[in-house]
Formats: structure tokens, sequence, C-alpha cells
């Protein structure tokens, strides 16, 4: 059946505003998300006795995820291109710079999986605590002043409205981001590949981890012709996510910032056998924070590149023995995400337990816990969260 438009209502189907202003909320000075009129932080507990009322009030705050996709173009100047570049519908979209394929030094920025879209790490973060360290902006800034053309992903949105005389008639996948995979081949393939940037470098969180190493795999040889580094922020690829041809690239060029409570920059070097890589300290101790407090030392990282400089692994692909690998499980065991071991009872105004409030990845990032060997990606994503609990995994990311 088909349904209206809603344009440019203020309110959307489900009752809630579209808008932040309506919603009561805005950014403060300090890129922190307060009530307009009591300057408190977001209350996930509305309604103290009604969950599902709470979870729909929470889920309607898309409306900061299109403020933060607003900012992109009028704050940072990012250029909004509709994907696939043919007719179809429906349509996604990536964000660039204007120079991203003349400019010397490009940085790809690649989110995780769920409901984050592009501008967004964590957005859990961007409502709770603050846009400098749940979104992208001050990679973008930082990329900005330093030169570099910026591109970032939108591997989640896999579904959208087909509209026709102004009403949704139908809803289908989008051609080319069926799924997040296939959305990173779509763009590598048709705004990527042919930059003429003489350093490609990249940054790649949670999820985003599976789309690079399954990307590596498909197109090695430009991968790895025109990447040169790829920071990684608490990704949950495992070494056997990793393709055989390309191990060695991966140890010598790749890093792994890890959630952990040790500090910033410190070698985690029992991780390094799961992930295959590198492994350092985040700075901190939650998955959803390892973008933003890592981010000075992803910079330095990822500039070394661009001054020849080398990374010396403090262990080759030939020496990660089981021994290592049966390591870094046991330090998951150690350090398992809040999300798993948080009374839902505690998230009043922090919601700290993703699981409940948007099946970020976090839920999947446990070290050794990894089902499949060398897992593609490919999964298409479905409208709908039924069915068996491996459909439901596949569906959240």
């Amino acid at each position: 059946m088909s349904k209206k438009v809603l344009g440019n209502s203020p309110v959307s189907e489900s009752g809630f505003p579209k808008v932040l202003e309506e919603f009561r909320y805005k950014y403060n000075e300090n890129g922190e998300l307060r009530h307009i009129e009591t300057d408190e932080r977001f209350i996930f507990y509305v309604k103290p006795d009604d969950f599902h009322y709470n979870q729909s009030h929470y889920e309607a705050l898309e409306a900061v995820g299109k403020y933060i996709e607003e900012q992109l173009v009028s704050s940072y100047k990012l250029i909004k291109k509709d994907i696939p570049l043919d007719s179809t519908q429906p349509k996604s979209r990536i964000y660039c710079s204007d120079d991203y394929d003349t400019c010397s030094t490009l940085l790809l920025l690649m989110q995780g999986s769920g409901v984050v879209r592009p501008g967004q790490w964590a957005r859990q973060v961007v409502i709770n605590e603050s846009l400098e360290l749940g979104s992208m902006f001050p990679y973008i800034k930082k990329a900005r002043e330093l030169g570099w053309g910026v591109l970032i992903f939108n591997p989640n949105e896999n579904f959208g409205d087909v509209i026709k005389d102004g009403e949704i008639v139908d809803q289908r996948p989008i051609k080319g981001s069926e799924s997040p995979l296939q959305h990173t081949l779509y763009v590598w393939d048709n705004f990527i590949r042919s930059v003429k940037s003489d350093h490609i470098l990249m940054v790649s969180h949670s999820f985003g981890g599976i789309s690079t190493t399954a990307l590596l795999d498909r197109r090695e040889k430009e991968f790895k012709s025109l990447v040169k580094r790829v920071a990684f922020t608490d990704t949950v690829h495992s070494a056997g996510n990793i393709p055989t041809h390309s191990k060695d690239w991966f140890m010598e060029n790749t890093k792994n910032w890890i959630k952990s409570e040790r500090p910033l920059d410190t070698p985690v070097q029992d991780a390094n056998g799961y992930f295959g890589c590198r492994c350092i300290s985040a700075g901190h101790p939650k998955h959803e924070y390892t973008s933003g407090t890592a981010i000075e030392s992803v910079f330095e990282f990822l500039k070394g590149k661009l001054e020849n400089e080398t990374i010396e692994p403090d262990i080759s692909q030939a020496q990660q023995t089981e021994t290592q690998v049966m390591e870094s499980e046991s330090l998951q065991k150690s350090n398992m995400d809040d999300s798993q071991q948080t009374n839902p009872a505690v998230l009043q105004g922090q919601l700290e337990n993703d699981v409940i409030h948007e099946q970020e990845t976090s839920e999947i990032h446990q070290y050794g816990n990894n089902g499949s060997e060398h897992s593609d990606g490919f999964g298409t994503t479905q409208p709908s969260s039924s069915g068996t609990e491996d459909n439901k995994i596949k569906n959240a990311l």
C-alpha cells in the first residue's frame, strides 16, 4: 500500500519530531547534545514504565544523524553525491570534498555497522558525550588542515523508498549498496579507483574492518597500489578475514587501536595474532569511543607513510603462533564489552548498552569468537530483524 511522503513536515509517522530543534534538543558550542530549555543531556527514560515509548523516542533521534549530515555540507564544505549514479531508485549517498579526485592525499573514512550514517563513528557517543568524540568532524577538520581530500562511505543504508507521484510505493534494496560490502565495492569502483591521488589513506571503525579486508581481497592489486596505510579503530575483523595473498602487506601497512584501559599507544601484543596486525591501545576501555580518543595517534601513523616512515612489526606473520591466538582469546574474556555486562537499569542518560538501543557491532566484538573463516561481508541487510539468530546477526551487520 502506498503512503504519502512527509516531505518537510517536522513530525515523523511515529509522532516524534524529525528535526532536532523540534525535539527540543540542540548541540551547544562544545558539541554536546542538550535540552533547549533545561540544558540537560538526553534522557532515555522519558516515561519510566514504558520501555516501548522510550525506545521509540530514542530511535526517533535519527534527527541527530540528519543534523550531522547537514553539517558535513554547511560547516565542512563536503559534497553529497547520490548513488547509484544512474537514474535507478531508491538512492543512497556518500560525502566527499570537492578535490577528492584530484588531491595528492585522499583520506577514506569507513564507519561501523548498524544505525550510524555518514559523519558518525558512534551514535551513542554523539548523543551522550559529544560530537568531538563520536563524530567524524575532528578527522575531517584535521585532514583538510593537512591539505588532504576526504571521502566518507555510507555502508549501512541498504534499503530505500521508491517514490512515484509524491507517494512511497515500494521499498527495495539500493542498487550497488545491497550490503555493506557491495556498497564498499561500488564506491571503490565508481569513485576511488580513478582518483589522481599519490596516497590514499584509510580509517575504518568496527565492522568497517570486515569490509576493508574484503575489499583488499577483491581488489587486491588496485588496493595495494593505491592505499598506503589503513588505521583500524577497534575493528571486528580477525586474521582469518585477511586474504592469504596480502597477509604480509597487512602486517606492514595497518594498525589497530583497540579498546583497552592501558594508556594510548601502549602495545597490546597478545592481540596481534588474532587481528593479524600490530595492535595498540586506543586509550579507552569502550569500543564506541576508540575513534575519538585515538585520533592524534592515528594521524601520526597515517602521516608517517607520507614521510617514508616504515613500520617495524613486533612480530612477523610467520611468527603468529596458535599460542598467540589463544592468548588473544584469553584477553577477550577479560575485556568483554560493557554492552554484555551492564544492566539496562543503569542506562539513564548514558545508553551504554548498544545491543538494546541500536545494535551496533560492539555486541559481536569478541576476540576469537568469529565463527566463519574469511567472512566476506556479502550478507544482504534485511529491513526486518526476524529469523534465526544467524539472520539477526546478519541484519545487525
